[in-house]
């Protein structure tokens, strides 16, 4: 879907990194539709399709966008897909041989000639109510004696005619369901003969590097996965952790400076709070306590380095990222978890434990922190998307070779499949969570369970 609808033509990437070809190569065209029936993205997009009468069966692919559109636009409004597949196929005939007399024409005025040829072939193929005698006719018949395609230019009006003649318009109107046994969606998800599809765990190929989209996620899901793990169990073990120390300590002063620094930390946008970080801890006019960029020092660690040497190399890269990947979280789950907090205290269970003599460190710790876990069970799945959402930001202020810096790479080069393969595996990284939730919630929380007679 995205490669279809984004802007930009993903052949167009294949194209120029595999083949070396430029656009305004003379044979691009024809490279560009070999590609296409190769990979098969002259194929419909999915099982079924709603088109109207007139486009009912004559759907061709077209390597240029225009071309399609022009196409389409003729077999709408004529209705007779015969008559119009035949008359496209001599207009792309002369804009062919029309190419090839510019390109090949020595003299000033045959170019020139070739140039206004091709103008007013665009304008027969665009426009829907020429007449015989239009202006436009008489000059393209005008130009094609001059570069010696007389015939081809008969051809285009004798097919033209045929259009005119067998114009069936009303055909537009009859919406129509075309079914598609070959289509794109089939060859992605279960695979062609040639490619394994997504079923078969292939995600497909870069359009930028032309590497697997599998080994590439390999390569940089580790950094994105650590740091988004470890700030939830940050944020979580520390937020509620200090909201249990609020409510049995009663200090209302350490409970006003918790407060504003929630607020502060809620509101705190993610980029302004890097570049922050950055300028005041990473800056050498500053204070340059840890690295500015990167998970590991330039050149990598060497062969003999101990693995405890690697991570004592590697934390203080990954403070300040942490940190910009915590805070708000931190910040929610700890406003969550007072509130919790403060409704489970004025239940009866927790006045009914305070009357029998326990402390409130000992009703919070004993009584109340197991009933609001399973709250939190249900806020993770949530959570997750919201983190990897923030790591496009943090990772490209702090240059970590993660998932969302590559995300950021592939929105700017336009590497949609790339692009698709992330969303997809969000999602179902997210679905999963989910059912893990409510399997957890199952087992934490007994009045989920099923009463048995």
């Amino acid at each position: 879907m995205l490669s279809v609808y984004m802007p930009g033509d993903a052949l167009d990437y294949i194209l120029m990194r595999e083949e070396k070809t430029s656009i305004s190569s003379t044979h691009y065209e024809h490279q560009k539709t070999l590609l296409a029936q190769r990979l098969g993205y002259d194929k419909p997009l999915f099982y079924f399709s709603v088109k109207s009468l007139a486009e009912y069966g004559w759907q061709q692919y077209f390597p240029s966008t225009q071309q399609q559109k022009s196409y389409n636009h003729l077999l709408r409004n004529y209705g007779c897909g015969s008559e119009v597949s035949t008359f496209y196929k001599k207009i792309n005939a002369a804009r062919t041989a029309i190419a090839t007399s510019f390109t090949t024409a020595t003299d000033t005025s045959i170019k020139h000639t070739a140039a206004l040829a091709a103008n007013c072939l665009y304008q027969i193929e665009t426009q829907v109510n020429l007449r015989k005698n239009d202006s436009i006719l008489h000059s393209f018949n005008t130009y094609a004696a001059t570069l010696k395609l007389t015939a081809l230019a008969n051809s285009i009006l004798h097919s033209y005619n045929e259009m005119q003649t067998n114009k069936s318009s009303w055909k537009k109107w009859v919406p129509v369901i075309q079914f598609n046994a070959q289509n794109r969606f089939h060859d992605w998800f279960f695979g062609t003969h040639k490619n394994n599809g997504i079923i078969h765990l292939n995600l497909g190929q870069s359009l930028y590097t032309g590497r697997s989209i599998g080994s590439l996620l390999k390569e940089k899901i580790f950094w994105s996965l650590l740091l988004t793990i470890l700030a939830i169990l940050i944020a979580f073990i520390s937020g509620i952790f200090i909201s249990m120390w609020l409510t049995y300590t009663r200090s209302k002063l350490a409970s006003r400076i918790i407060n504003i620094i929630t607020v502060i930390f809620y509101s705190l946008p993610v980029y302004f709070a890097g570049t922050a970080l950055l300028y005041f801890f990473s800056n050498p006019d500053f204070l340059q306590i840890f690295p500015s960029s990167g998970v590991m020092p330039i050149g990598g660690f060497s062969s003999d380095v101990s693995l405890t040497e690697k991570f004592l190399g590697t934390l203080p890269y990954l403070i300040l990222p942490l940190i910009c990947y915590t805070y708000s979280l931190w910040a929610f789950v700890q406003r969550t978890s007072a509130s919790l907090i403060s409704a489970e205290i004025k239940k009866p269970y927790a006045l009914m434990a305070q009357a029998k003599g326990l402390t409130k460190k000992e009703v919070v710790i004993r009584h109340i922190f197991p009933n609001i876990i399973a709250p939190f069970v249900a806020l993770l799945a949530n959570m997750f998307p919201a983190v990897i959402g923030g790591s496009v930001i943090i990772e490209s202020l702090f240059s970590i070779p993660g998932m969302g810096l590559e995300l950021i790479h592939a929105t700017t080069t336009r590497n949609y499949p790339f692009i698709s393969a992330v969303i997809l595996i969000t999602g179902l990284i997210t679905m999963l969570l989910y059912l893990l939730n409510e399997w957890i919630q199952h087992f934490i929380d007994p009045r989920t369970k099923t009463v048995q007679s």
